[in-house]
């Protein structure tokens, strides 16, 4: 090549590893001091493409920032360019981050086309994956010390849908289909034995779907054995209501006969629909216990709904002669 073509390709190659190098510094420094820096990294990125767009690692890069951005449009074209330009043979993460973009923006020909890269049985192409559950998984919403999981069947490559309640005092997850980063964070270890299931926890993106359930209520006292549990259960599940057990055979509950014996106990949890009247719930659970030997309580769902403060004294005064102490 002439000296003018070989000095202005130097300087080209020179400045786009400035600015890829100024890139990266941003990014670091973006995580400590919030979203800002993040408009800065995605601009130098895209400017790195464009000085060296033979270059195989700015798009992802570039990706990932306009995706903290939530600028998912122009996050998916880059996406498909590196699939397309630099892995059109063999599968890679980029079809994993293009699947989670796919499906925020429900593009879903995108979605189909990284799902058969990798492997997932076809389907059909005109709407989401959701497939029968194939996985056991926890999804975590926060990166706080502490956070609950939530316990989910994964129902498609990138999405999962809670069916468990959450525990009493944290937000409801129950039914919500959700989006997350297919990278676990707790990979299985190498030595983990192979005959036994291993639950992998997926930080979670976004609610696609919400199931709309109240808090968990709880729901306590004495075992009335697992056929009645089962006829309870049924009774208010007409109203939409999810109810599970929590406690298993170490939760003993004194023996109402007196003496030092006891009783199985039964500790669980209601989720209620939004649009269900709680009074509902409560007139269903009276009907569904009224013949048992020993009764049943709801405490907080008494509390929370209205007109029935009567039914709640009068629960509290039967929780302390059954020594049921309230939770929650």
């Amino acid at each position: 090549c002439g000296k003018s073509a070989c000095r202005r390709d130097s300087v080209d190659s020179a400045a786009s590893t400035l600015v890829w190098l100024r890139a990266q510094d941003c990014a670091e420094v973006s995580t400590e001091i919030g979203a800002g820096a993040w408009g800065l990294t995605a601009e130098d990125v895209v400017a790195a493409i464009a000085l060296a767009p033979e270059w195989p690692h700015t798009r992802p890069q570039a990706a990932a920032t306009l995706r903290q951005l939530g600028r998912l449009e122009e996050a998916l074209p880059l996406l498909t360019e590196q699939i397309e330009r630099f892995s059109p043979d063999s599968p890679d993460d980029v079809d994993w981050d293009r699947m989670v973009v796919a499906t925020l923006l429900e593009r879903w020909p995108e979605l189909h086309a990284s799902a058969r890269r990798i492997g997932f049985p076809p389907q059909p192409e005109d709407g989401p994956i959701e497939v029968e559950p194939f996985e056991l998984c926890n999804l975590v919403f926060s990166s706080d010390p502490g956070a609950p999981a939530y316990l989910a069947e994964r129902v498609g490559p990138v999405t999962a849908r809670v069916r468990y309640l959450a525990r009493l005092g944290a937000p409801q997850r129950c039914g919500d289909l959700v989006a997350f980063e297919a990278s676990p964070l707790n990979p299985r270890p190498d030595d983990f034995p192979e005959d036994q299931p291993y639950v992998n926890a997926y930080p979670a993106i976004a609610v696609i779907t919400p199931g709309r359930f109240r808090a968990t209520l709880p729901l306590d006292g004495i075992h009335p054995g697992d056929e009645r549990l089962t006829e309870i259960a049924a009774a208010i599940d007409e109203l939409g209501v999810v109810l599970q057990g929590f406690s298993g055979d170490g939760y003993q509950l004194p023996d109402p006969d007196g003496g030092d014996a006891t009783a199985l106990g039964f500790f669980g949890g209601m989720a209620v629909p939004e649009e269900t009247s709680l009074k509902d719930v409560h007139d269903a659970l009276t009907a569904a216990t009224a013949d048992l030997d020993h009764p049943l309580f709801w405490p907080q769902l008494l509390r929370e709904a209205d007109g029935l403060e009567e039914a709640l004294h009068a629960q509290l005064s039967a929780m302390q002669r059954y020594g049921v102490v309230e939770e929650g």
